[in-house]
């Protein structure tokens, strides 16, 4: 489905199939709290669904996913100076919107990364951090950075939309919203998923000794998958993103 050019990327209903006769595991936020906007602030649940609803529609955009971030950012970062003075949150979310040419540095843009250490690795470190220690797992492939430049970089852009895809699907119901500190949490669980996937296809691309394809993407969004939603515990993960927030 993330390859399918056909398919408009909205917020549906879920079918019988997935909601209808069968018991699911997965975030049951019925009973909690709703998101916090920043530290300290709770958003109500229809302001964070407008907020939801407006970074599915970036998502939709024909932007690389790295502006369709800086984009989902850039809007956050407006949203998050509401206050109750202002009115109702899912107005202000709506005058807010996203604005064209608005695209600036994603929030991993300032993040300490370490010395000599790779973007791309240091999320991905950040996310193996967050997996129980009886789980095994494997760290960034060696010589990241240069597999990346010689079979992944060229064929990404190309892949935009997938991505966008894979993106969108991270961004409905993200679990940090509720184990997180706020939006920026939300934001930074994106880009560090885009990081994971583009880690995964470089250690991929390495192994089948060729540059990146649709069936090794596809194989890099599963293994990503893997790790953040069911090997990461979400709590530690959503606590060590929530560091943007200050």
């Amino acid at each position: 489905m993330a390859f399918d050019a056909d398919a408009r990327l909205n917020i549906v209903e879920a079918p019988v199939s997935l909601a209808g006769h069968i018991a699911l595991e997965g975030l049951d936020a019925r009973e909690a709290l709703p998101p916090l906007l920043r530290p300290g602030l709770l958003m109500d649940r229809t302001g964070y669904q407008a907020w939801e609803r407006a970074v599915i529609g970036i998502l939709a955009i024909p932007l690389t996913p790295e502006a369709a971030l800086a984009e989902i950012s850039a809007f956050t970062e407006r949203v998050r100076t509401w206050t109750p003075r202002d009115g109702a949150l899912c107005e202000a979310v709506e005058r807010t919107g996203p604005r064209d040419g608005s695209f600036t540095a994603g929030i991993g843009a300032g993040q300490d990364h370490g010395q000599g250490a790779s973007p791309l690795a240091y999320d991905y470190e950040v996310v193996r951090a967050s997996v129980p220690s009886s789980i095994g797992t494997l760290p960034p492939p060696d010589r990241l950075d240069a597999i990346d430049s010689q079979r992944v970089a060229g064929a990404w852009p190309q892949f935009s939309q997938p991505l966008r895809n894979f993106l969108a699907a991270h961004a409905f119901g993200d679990w940090c919203a509720y184990h997180g500190l706020g939006l920026r949490t939300v934001v930074r669980s994106l880009e560090v998923a885009l990081s994971v996937v583009r880690v995964e296809a470089a250690r991929l691309c390495e192994a089948a000794d060729r540059p990146l394809d649709v069936p090794l993407l596809i194989e890099a969004m599963r293994a990503a998958d893997l790790l953040l939603v069911h090997l990461a515990d979400p709590q530690s993960l959503a606590a060590r993103l929530s560091t943007v927030e200050e």
